[in-house]
């Protein structure tokens, strides 16, 4: 899957992010990438969730799995295709569906009514201060 063509990124922005890929590929290609990563709320409880089950060892681990599986699986377009599918008719059978109109009123609801704070930060215990 690749974000193109939308409206939540200016040109400014995207060409300022490619940009910053050129700068940063032959050191990252030398000794690895590290970044930020926003997890919503119901991903980052099944992810912390996980780790609390001894799944992975925090949130880095998560993604470097996460990373190479995607990778893998742009290896095989016809097994993503089949997993959209599924995915479609898991959607499809998941109860009744509303209009687009209802669809956006309810989300402005609920995201009206919800407070917004700032997310909660994994800090690795090496970096924590004691």
């Amino acid at each position: 899957m690749r974000v193109s063509d939308n409206d939540w990124q200016t040109p400014e922005e995207r060409q300022a992010q490619l940009h910053q890929a050129h700068d940063l590929k032959a050191q990252a290609v030398r000794h690895g990438l590290t970044f930020e990563a926003y997890l919503p709320p119901s991903l980052a409880e099944k992810l912390l969730d996980t780790i609390a089950d001894g799944g992975f060892r925090d949130p880095s681990e998560f993604v470097f799995v996460a990373a190479q599986a995607f990778m893998e699986m742009e290896k095989h377009p016809d097994l993503k295709l089949e997993l959209l599918k599924r995915k479609v008719q898991t959607g499809l059978h998941s109860g009744p569906r509303l209009s687009a109109d209802a669809l956006l009123a309810e989300l402005k609801a609920e995201a009206d009514t919800q407070k917004i704070g700032a997310p909660a930060v994994w800090v690795k215990p090496s970096k924590r201060a004691s």
